[in-house]
């Protein structure tokens, strides 16, 4: 690597949640990074004990302590504004792990294509390192979840809807988010907001990528499985999916959009009425609550809207396509709904064959 003064400068936010196992292996894996200009900030929520542990520990390390849990988003907007100096701003999950060219691979995409303002490295399971964990995400036009292909790594820099657990943001970008009060949106807790945020830079007109030659290590908990999570979060998800859907599509788009995507949502509340009563009513509830809320996101849709420079049909080309029998794989796989004769949401489907096709 050049040395420190040729090298831009990043500033590594790692947003850490009650613990610190896991924040001792990420902070050691970036202090091996052969990147030699970089500083680091801890966004700690509601560690006993952080203050005192990270001064005798890590001495150059930032400390911003959050008291109160306000989500993710929350923690990674502190970070931000406390690394407005830098070139860059790696926001990054106290239980990812960076390999020693990480950073600096992905600083090197950034550098060298000025229309990129974010780049993600591609996740492998910590525990099973062979195990592909995220090319990064992507959302259909219905604004349910979808995963990229292994596709994506045939090319060097690959275009994705959305990073996750690991990414690096031009700071330029960031003053622009915040000059227009577009940061990550605090009100929706848990859930979408990294969707929120990526979207808003594509309407921008910035490119998000996948490095393919920069690698990390992710150890992921079980907020992928809806039906192992209380109801509350099932409740978060389908309210944010209504309040992202609001917020970012066009109006043309949003007509046409809307209510095959409330359909599909009431559907999946009938299919777990039987076998997840809980799950089904917190689901139908984030469902209305977020159609009774949208009158608060007007101020964010007008920003957002009045700011775009990019389309919905540039947009919709980083979106994976709609596919009804993907929905419903996903579905079973995230609650753990078995399909019973009849299929699932009454429909008869082969979900093994479905599974290679989707």
């Amino acid at each position: 690597m050049d040395d420190q003064e040729d090298c831009p400068l990043v500033s590594v936010v790692i947003s850490n949640y009650k613990g610190t196992s896991d924040l001792k292996v990420c902070l050691e894996a970036i202090a091996r990074s052969d990147y030699l200009n970089f500083g680091i900030t801890v966004v700690d929520v509601c560690t006993p004990g952080i203050a005192d542990w990270i001064s005798q520990s890590y001495p150059s390390v930032k400390l911003i302590a959050i008291v109160e849990d306000k989500g993710p988003g929350a923690a990674r907007n502190a970070g931000m504004l406390g690394s407005l100096d830098s070139d860059y701003v790696l926001l990054i999950d106290d239980d990812v792990v960076v390999q020693r060219d990480t950073l600096s691979r992905l600083v090197s995409a950034l550098a060298g294509a000025p229309e990129v303002g974010a780049a993600q490295p591609v996740l492998f399971r910590l525990a099973r390192p062979a195990v592909l964990d995220s090319l990064g995400g992507s959302i259909d036009c219905l604004c349910f979840a979808c995963r990229p292909t292994s596709r994506n790594v045939l090319v060097e820099y690959a275009d994705i809807f959305y990073a996750e657990g690991a990414v690096v943001l031009r700071t330029s970008v960031v003053r622009e988010l915040l000059e227009l009060g577009l940061l990550f949106d605090e009100s929706y807790f848990i859930y979408w907001e990294d969707v929120d945020f990526c979207w808003t830079i594509l309407q921008l007109g910035y490119r998000i990528i996948l490095v393919q030659e920069a690698v990390a290590l992710h150890r992921r908990g079980v907020s992928g499985r809806l039906g192992g999570v209380e109801p509350f979060l099932v409740f978060l998800n389908a309210r944010n999916r209504v309040f992202t859907m609001f917020k970012h599509l066009g109006v043309r788009r949003l007509v046409f959009a809307v209510l095959p995507m409330l359909f599909f949502q009431l559907c999946q509340a009938l299919a777990l009425l039987a076998s997840r009563p809980r799950h089904s009513a917190a689901l139908l509830m984030g469902t209305i609550d977020g159609l009774f809320d949208i009158r608060l996101r007007r101020r964010s849709r007008r920003a957002i809207q009045h700011a775009r420079r990019r389309d919905d049909d540039w947009v919709q080309e980083r979106m994976c396509p709609f596919n009804p029998t993907r929905l419903i794989r996903d579905f079973v796989r995230h609650y753990g709904v078995e399909p019973k004769s009849g299929g699932v949401f009454g429909m008869n489907i082969d979900l093994d064959s479905a599974w290679m096709k989707g």
